[in-house]
């Protein structure tokens, strides 16, 4: 006789013994039938409700609260975003060319990327990829001459 009890890898339910008529070898028996897992159905936005999403997301509200005052994901809000033709976020809050400009002359004047991105409320590597993305000539970092 074989015990098996305990000795299954992952079972997916409690097995129990079972007293029924011809079970004379004690092997067990699962306790009940298998359950159906349900996949949990996707949310569907009325046209209503796409409007005010994206009246929300043109204010200016975050992402996430947009997500879950609608319970959908990130993908749908700019999926949403982009089939009513308006632009995302990250591609409309570029430079100008002035601020470009003031930005440039800052960094030629020797202002560290992290003050540049303090006067503009960004990051010092958004500063860096925007000045590399417009052709203005970077320095290379302190101690980094030679590499």
């Amino acid at each position: 006789m074989v015990d098996l009890i305990g000795r299954l890898s992952n079972p997916r339910r409690p097995f129990v013994e079972s007293s029924v008529a011809g079970d004379a070898d004690g092997l067990p028996v699962a306790d009940e039938a298998p359950v159906r897992r349900v996949r949990p159905r996707h949310q569907r936005l009325e046209p209503c409700q796409v409007a005010e999403l994206l009246k929300g997301y043109e204010a200016g509200q975050r992402l996430d609260a947009l997500m879950a005052t609608f319970g959908i994901s990130k993908d749908t809000v700019l999926r949403h975003v982009d089939r009513a033709g308006m632009p995302k976020r990250s591609e409309s809050r570029g430079w100008s060319d002035v601020d470009l400009g003031v930005a440039s002359t800052m960094y030629g004047e020797g202002a560290s990327l992290a003050v540049i991105g303090e006067l503009f409320g960004i990051g010092s590597t958004t500063v860096w990829n925007r000045l590399r993305a417009a052709g203005v000539p970077l320095r290379s970092r302190p101690g980094w001459e030679n590499r």
